[in-house]
């Protein structure tokens, strides 16, 4: 054998084992992105069908539902208000922080509901009566019954029995009765 055809033996032979030292490299190279390709794809799929719970936040649309409960007299307050500016995006244990005194019984980014028991009679307790000829409302203040306005309506203006209802007085619960009741003397 001639040195020239062992030079070619040899460098087909160098040429062969390149090759398949490349095609073995860019297989593993390539198996390996594969795989981890499909761990990603993997994992992307299982987080799709068991999403991260986001915790929810108070946004400034976030109604707030304030539930006051008298004891005393077992009257109930319902307050609405939009979501304060100082408790935006803080989570429901910020606000507990915040609202140690009530009980937050309903927290989403919609609607928070914040419960509070009151060891006292409720300031919305009323009485229709009669003052100096006109129908007039009092309240009580620590027991103490107190003018909280006179009406432009006189009670000769009213039906016999609605006088003597007026004269025995007429108690009322909450702002919105006494302004229906109110209402109904005006008319």
């Amino acid at each position: 054998m001639s040195k020239y055809l062992k030079y070619v033996f040899i460098t087909i032979f160098v040429f062969i084992v390149l090759i398949g030292i490349i095609c073995f490299s860019y297989a593993t190279f390539f198996i390996k992105y594969t795989d981890k390709e499909e761990k990603f794809l993997n994992s992307l799929l299982v987080n799709q069908s068991n999403p991260i719970k986001k915790e929810a936040v108070i946004k400034p649309d976030t109604k707030f539902v304030y539930n006051y409960h008298y004891v005393l007299d077992d009257e109930y307050e319902i307050i609405e208000e939009d979501s304060p500016y100082f408790l935006l995006d803080m989570t429901e244990e910020e606000v507990k922080k915040i609202h140690n005194d009530f009980n937050i019984t309903k927290f989403s980014e919609d609607e928070v509901h914040l419960n509070k028991d009151i060891d006292k009679s409720s300031d919305q307790k009323y009485l229709i009566s009669i003052k100096d000829g006109y129908v007039a409302v009092f309240y009580t203040d620590n027991g103490v019954s107190k003018l909280k306005e006179t009406t432009n309506k006189p009670i000769i203006a009213l039906s016999q029995d609605d006088v003597n209802s007026l004269k025995k007085g007429i108690n009322v619960y909450g702002e919105e009765n006494l302004a229906r009741i109110l209402e109904d003397y005006e008319s």
